[in-house]
């Protein structure tokens, strides 16, 4: 009764855990699935700001390209008017000092632009670099469906191994049944056997005693009855024997009581270290869901700094165009 006890208690203790388990997973499905949405959505919101950032640089190049193009037209134009102000040095010493001053802010002008130039090439790095970040997630997004695929895998093969300690304890408990039936049917033979044995031993010892007071006319009856005793007396003999027997079967079913329970208990050990083993999987897969929310935030934290880049290059481009209308009307004043 204590066995089929802790065996009630088992399985309710698992059922309650596989209960829980299922609750856990769907909710975590849930919640990954949410997540996974909101991560295909800030992708695309960030593949879409990627490319306007793309023709943003593109327009900004064109842009560069057409400022070079003018600085090179302005350092023509700077050779023929220092040809023109060398042919007229002695004449203007006033206009060679400005045509200097001229050539040396031009050259700042570069200067500024060739910088330009390489922070361009710097925030092209970091749009590689964050290209690089995105595979990343969609790789840690892939290891997750599978970690959860593998999770299923193993809660099913541990329903089936439950089924077949369940069915073995089942194929125990009948087995168990069925010897301790033989065991009372032999006992209860004995028992029979030993009232019939000691109801005859009554009878014997009356009919010995009437027989002691007629021994002189029944010498032959006489002789019947050692023989009937002799016989008896093997008879219980066979009935010790049956009974040394019964005694050496009782061991052997304590015995096999002995090693049942230890097969109970090793089955219960084993049921243990399985839903040991199944809340360690839970504890992963809780652990592997707070590792995927921070690489979202740390996506979220990066996208905040593209954005602020973004801005940036914005108010550098406004700078700049700002710088070449001022460079334009002063050239245009020169």
């Amino acid at each position: 009764l204590q066995l089929k006890a802790a065996h009630k208690r088992i399985d309710d203790e698992f059922n309650q855990l596989k209960t829980d388990y299922e609750q856990l997973k769907t909710k975590q499905n849930e919640e990954t699935n949410q997540e996974i949405i909101q991560l295909r959505q800030t992708n695309d919101e960030i593949f879409m700001n990627m490319n306007n950032i793309k023709a943003e640089r593109d327009r900004f190049e064109k842009e560069i390209d057409d400022n070079r193009i003018r600085l090179h037209h302005s350092d023509n134009q700077r050779q023929n008017l220092e040809k023109t102000l060398h042919d007229e040095k002695e004449r203007t010493s006033t206009l060679e000092h400005t045509i200097e001053t001229l050539t040396r802010e031009l050259n700042e002008k570069k200067q500024v632009l060739q910088r330009e130039m390489t922070s361009f090439e710097n925030q092209n790095k970091i749009l590689v670099e964050h290209e690089t970040r995105q595979q990343e997630l969609e790789d840690t997004l892939i290891q997750m469906s599978k970690l959860i695929n593998e999770s299923e895998a193993k809660a099913i093969i541990n329903e089936k191994k439950l089924e077949e300690f369940q069915l073995n304890n089942k194929t125990l408990e009948t087995t168990l049944q069925n010897k301790t039936n033989e065991f009372n049917n032999i006992v209860n033979n004995v028992q029979h056997e030993l009232h019939d044995v000691e109801q005859k031993n009554k009878d014997l010892l009356t009919v010995i005693n009437q027989l002691k007071t007629l021994n002189s006319s029944h010498d032959s009856k006489l002789i019947e009855t050692n023989g009937i005793v002799t016989e008896l007396q093997h008879k219980n003999e066979r009935l010790e024997k049956q009974l040394e027997q019964s005694s050496r079967e009782k061991e052997q079913y304590q015995k096999e009581m002995i090693e049942f329970k230890k097969l109970m208990e090793k089955r219960e050990s084993e049921l243990q270290d399985r839903i040991s083993a199944l809340t360690n999987e839970r504890n992963n897969y809780q652990t592997v869901t707070v590792t995927t929310t921070e690489r979202i935030k740390e996506i979220e934290h990066a996208k905040q700094s593209v954005e602020d880049r973004y801005k940036e290059l914005e108010n550098e481009k406004l700078m700049i165009n700002s710088q070449l209308q001022n460079e334009k009307s002063d050239f245009a004043k020169r």
